[in-house]
């Protein structure tokens, strides 16, 4: 809302009222805006610095929910039992501290473009990779419980088994949100590249609008993907829904487990639940 204004001209910045500036990027002095008085750009420069704090903030949230999982994997005999809420802010505190002056050097050009873009791919694929590697150590951790359980003389703690397969299930319903979030940002770089080298030569002040929507919706797609990656959690969602929701009949899920595993999951309970009052 405050940067629209002074694209399109309605609010007149550099020598030329007549022109308007949609690029967001360029090393031309020609294509950059020649501002005489810092004072009247100062809602340009505030809306700026949080507007690339917004777009910093979604890449490096995924970084810090990978890292969240590494917490979960690396604490993986009570993560879920004992509570450190100091991982939830320091990984708050961490995004803050990289995010607000990332996005002051980016709005003062104070970093090259080549370094923020690289910035963007790392995340990604940190993310990306950071998921599968994290998804494979706990798929073996589940492993090798398997196999001490078919060797009767090994024992195993059953919370660990508990919160690897919490882990397992968690990385399950993030897959879709991962996928979708790597994919949604190679659309968005590659979109910015195409600005960047000029391939919209006439249009560029639509696509540059197109990539501002598309930027500014990655947290409401993204939340409705970490919705779908659950079908509880997108059926309670289409059932709060004002209309559709009336209409919406509730699903009944039936569930056949095995008897052996449930006694043999029994079995180790309560034994570890009788070492555990001696």
């Amino acid at each position: 809302m405050f940067i629209l204004p002074y694209q399109t001209g309605v609010i007149v910045i550099g020598t030329d009222p007549n022109r308007e500036y949609y690029g967001w990027w360029t090393e031309k002095q020609n294509d950059m805006v020649l501002v005489q008085n810092f004072q009247k750009v100062i809602p340009l420069f505030w809306s700026s610095w949080v507007f690339w704090h917004y777009v910093y903030s979604m890449i490096f949230s995924l970084v810090a929910l990978a890292l969240e999982r590494f917490c979960a994997t690396y604490f993986i005999e009570d993560y879920e039992n004992v509570r450190r809420r100091y991982i939830p802010y320091l990984l708050i505190v961490f995004t803050n501290l990289i995010t607000i002056p990332y996005s002051y050097l980016i709005v003062n050009n104070m970093i090259p473009f080549w370094i923020a873009f690289a910035q963007c791919v790392v995340n990604g694929s940190f993310v990306f990779f950071g998921y599968l590697a994290f998804w494979r150590i706990n798929v073996h951790l589940k492993n090798r419980i398997v196999k001490r359980r078919m060797n009767k003389k090994q024992e195993y703690s059953l919370t660990r088994k508990f919160q690897i397969e919490e882990n397992i299930r968690s990385f399950k319903l993030a897959i879709k949100m991962v996928f979708a979030a790597v994919i949604y940002l190679s659309i968005s770089l590659i979109i910015l590249l195409c600005l960047i080298f000029e391939l919209f030569q006439g249009y560029e002040h639509i696509f540059v609008h197109i990539f501002d929507n598309i930027v500014l919706a990655a947290a409401l797609i993204l939340s409705l993907t970490l919705l779908s990656c659950s079908p509880s959690w997108s059926e309670s969602f289409i059932r709060g829904l004002p209309i559709i929701g009336r209409y919406r009949s509730p699903r009944v899920g039936h569930f056949n487990f095995p008897p052996e595993t449930s006694i043999s999951e029994s079995d180790v309970y309560f034994k570890q639940l009788k070492h555990a009052w001696l």
